[in-house]
């Protein structure tokens, strides 16, 4: 028996193909929004800002969203009704410069040739949005400009109008528990700790979860007052005997 009579047949072996270029990120065609990058910064919060402000900024989002990138670029009457252009960092009054939008990684804001930053507008009494197409056409928001600082012009006499921060319900509610538990950690509160723990890992066994809402002054009152005389151990058992009446009466409707 010689060794041929064991030799595999490979078959039709496939001709090679060129390897894909993972360099060569395809582009959407569709106009994309990422908040990927967005944040508040000196001239550009929202802190001043009224909850219609932020349904036109949507709305202004949805009207885009329905439109091509090359619709966009091509159309130039449609560029111009959306104020959409470059910024002109040389400008009159331009108060910022790429590299103060630290955020945002370096190869982006150092690279204005490849990924310019623009502006598109919300309407003339609303402001802009500005950002970068990057590498896959994603528009990346950077900041809202509800003031027009980016780029003033003559409209606001090209004055840049100070804005303040807006703040997130729960991140005001996690500041004003820190600041009171001070005093506490102070004086030897056992609990400060623990609280302080909550606040920077929140349910860190990932079996809980918490629930802010706002309660009137009465509400407040009556509430510690159960506290105090033992009734109960705090908020949970009282959620959970809030659940378990409601759950009776509901069963006691049904019944009737």
């Amino acid at each position: 028996m010689t060794s041929n009579q064991f030799a595999i047949n490979p078959g039709d072996v496939p001709e090679s193909v060129p390897r894909p270029d993972p360099g060569n990120i395809p582009r959407v065609k569709d106009l994309v929004f990422s908040f990927r990058y967005w944040a508040q910064s000196e001239n550009f919060g929202v802190g001043d800002q009224k909850p219609g402000w932020f349904v036109s900024l949507l709305e202004r989002l949805r009207s885009l969203s329905g439109m091509t990138y090359d619709e966009l670029v091509r159309n130039r009457s449609m560029s111009g009704a959306l104020r959409f252009h470059e910024i002109d960092w040389t400008g009159k009054n331009v108060p910022v410069k790429p590299d103060d939008f630290d955020w945002v990684p370096e190869h982006y804001r150092q690279n204005q040739e490849e990924f310019p930053f623009c502006q598109f507008h919300i309407s003339k009494a609303m402001g802009r949005f500005f950002g970068f197409f990057d590498q896959t056409g994603v528009f990346q928001i950077v900041g809202l400009d509800p003031h027009h600082n980016i780029q003033p012009s003559a409209y606001n006499d090209y004055k840049v109008r100070k804005t303040t921060d807006g703040e997130a319900h729960i991140l005001s509610l996690t500041a004003a528990v820190s600041s009171n538990i001070t005093p506490c950690a102070a004086n030897g509160c056992p609990q400060a700790d623990k609280i302080s723990s909550i606040l920077s890992e929140p349910s860190p066994e990932g079996d809980g979860h918490y629930l802010a809402f706002e309660a009137t002054p009465e509400q407040l009152e009556l509430f510690s007052e159960l506290v105090r005389k033992g009734e109960i151990s705090g908020a949970a058992d009282l959620l959970d005997m809030g659940l378990l009446a409601y759950e009776e009466q509901k069963a006691s409707d049904v019944k009737a």
